[in-house]
């Protein structure tokens, strides 16, 4: 499943649930964006190179993983990367969805990446506890469904 959100601060963010068989398709067509992984279940370390390559593949300059296991999502996107370094990931172990939202939306920009493409994706069917990654992100970025008139 896949909804977009159209930003008025120059950030366009879309959300899309993945479940098995798992596959990524970029919304940005060969273009730069940073993605949020929150992983609801436990994956195979096949299943899980298989969709970090295809992030990578697809231009996803910025990682940052949340839920089960966010830590080997991490090590498999840095393992799949090619050797520029303009891959970069983290792990947010422990952390709570509204944490790590708001690190997506705040700290994802460096020196030679500005993301104003951005994608949160749910992998797996299983049940988050608190938040759920989609209305955590929401609150971080402006967009005309949640912005003050």
């Amino acid at each position: 499943m896949k909804e977009a959100s159209a930003s008025i601060d120059r950030r366009e963010v879309i959300y899309q649930s993945l479940t098995r068989p798992f596959s990524f398709f970029s919304p940005f067509e060969g273009e730069e964006f940073a993605a949020m992984l929150w992983a609801m279940e436990s994956v195979t370390a096949a299943e899980r190179l298989h969709l970090s390559k295809q992030l990578v593949d697809q231009r996803c300059r910025y990682a940052v993983c949340g839920g089960v296991d966010c830590e080997e999502w991490h090590d498999a996107i840095d393992k799949v990367r090619p050797d520029d370094p303009l891959v970069i990931t983290t792990w947010h172990e422990g952390q709570s969805t509204n944490d790590v939202a708001q690190f997506f939306a705040e700290c994802t920009t460096c020196d030679v990446f500005e993301p104003v493409r951005f994608v949160v994706l749910t992998i797996g069917a299983g049940a988050v506890l608190g938040e759920s990654p989609r209305k955590a992100v929401s609150r971080y970025f402006r967009t005309s469904r949640n912005s003050e008139a």
